[in-house]
Formats: C-alpha cells, structure tokens, sequence
C-alpha cells in the first residue's frame, strides 16, 4: 500500500453491478504525483468504477484526481442536529413491519435520481435503481438499526433509515415516492427520525444540488459541518 492511499474494494456495489467496485481514500499526506500510476494498475487489474471523496478545501488534491482521469460527480453536504428537544413522532409515522419490504424496496427504485450513480453513464439509471433498491433490501436484513415508514393507511408511501455510528444518529437514507411529493411527508419522516433517536446527535448528506433537502434539513435544526466532493474513475475508452 503506497503512503497516504489506500484501495478498498466495494462487495456491495460490485455484487449489484455485475462488476469489480472499488474506493480509493486519499490523504493529505500522500504523493499526488503517483497517482496517475496507481489508477493505470486499476486498469490492468480489470477494475472498472472507483470512487473517491476529498474534502472541498482541498484544491490540490481534487486537481490531481481531474488529471489522474477522475470526473467530478456531486458535491456531498453533511449535516447535522444537536441533541435538542426533538419533535413528537408524527400519527402517519409508525416502525416499520415485515410485510412493508416489497413497498419500500419499489419506493427506492423510483425515488432517486441525483444522487452518483445515476450521473456514472457506466451504471446507466437502472443499475443505479438497482443500487438504491437493494440498498433498502438490506436494510430490511438487520442493516438498518431502524426502518420508519410514512403510512396514511394504505401501506407505506416513504421510508427512512437509521443507523448508529459511533454514537450519532445516521439519516441512511430517505425517500418518499414521487407522485407523493409536496405534502410534508418527508418532514414527517425526518420528525420521526429525530424522535426516534431523541437524546442522539442527528447527521444526514444530500447532494449540493437537492435543494429540498437541503431546506427539509435546515428547517428541521442541521447545520453544515462538512462539504465534500466525489469523483469517479473508470477505464479510459
């Protein structure tokens, strides 16, 4: 392993993709001229998408990735809430049941579009509902710490995911179906959340251009802590 980089396979991504994944976490530290190296033996290893996250202050190393061949894909703002007094749970928000899977497995193949893998042409939108899809299946198989859905009474029409990760509260993810938009359902799910894990600091990220989370968040109490950018290799054609 070269000082300041290190490869770190995808099993999840690659498992859905049909195809090697992978993540390179680079550091401050790290010779940026090498990395033109490194990415050609990605090359020769037959690996085909790998991501990489670098703070935004950090203009050096995100010139580096540009001319190593990455593309940049979003901009990811982290946010969080300090443990104040939460919300009530809203009526319409419950814990979610196992006969609630199949519905919010379709919730998430319909629900995202601008999140990185439906910009990687490589993917194509499909795959990348796949990804989100089975990003909730395993949610429902004891990946989540918490799975809330939004039901008015006929089976959930949004979902949200927790995890706990070092002591805070994760917003894994959050969606509600498309046509069902523009009624305070996501608020109702992010007041749910937050009571759920009353007493906990909250983070969630979104995209620097999903503007309605980023509001959801902010008027719910989040404050920027983090912005970060994304980048994708993938062989060169």
């Amino acid at each position: 392993m070269t000082a300041g980089y290190e490869f770190k396979p995808e099993p999840f991504e690659t498992g859905v993709l049909g195809f090697p994944v992978g993540r390179l976490e680079l550091s401050r530290m790290a010779d940026l001229s090498l990395l033109p190296r490194i990415t050609r033996n990605w090359t020769g290893e037959g690996i085909r998408l790998v991501s990489c996250r670098v703070p935004v202050d950090w203009a050096e190393g995100m010139k580096a990735l540009v001319n190593a061949g990455f593309r940049q894909m979003e901009i990811l703002v982290t946010q969080e809430r300090d443990p104040t007094t939460p919300p009530s749970r809203p009526k319409k928000v419950r814990h979610h049941a196992p006969d609630d899977r199949n519905a919010c497995v379709g919730i998430a193949a319909r629900a995202f579009s601008r999140d990185r893998y439906h910009l990687e042409t490589l993917i194509g939108d499909q795959a990348a509902d796949r990804l989100k899809a089975q990003w909730v299946a395993n949610g429902f198989n004891e990946r989540s710490d918490s799975i809330l859905v939004v039901d008015e009474g006929y089976g959930p029409i949004g979902f949200a995911l927790g995890l706990i990760r070092e002591g805070v509260a994760v917003l894994d993810l959050i969606a509600v179906k498309p046509e069902s938009r523009k009624r305070g359902l996501g608020t109702a799910l992010l007041d749910g959340f937050l009571a759920h894990y009353r007493g906990m600091t909250a983070r969630a990220g979104t995209q620097e251009n999903n503007y309605a989370a980023l509001r959801l968040y902010e008027n719910a109490g989040f404050r920027v802590v983090a912005r970060a950018a994304t980048f994708h290799w993938t062989p060169p054609t």
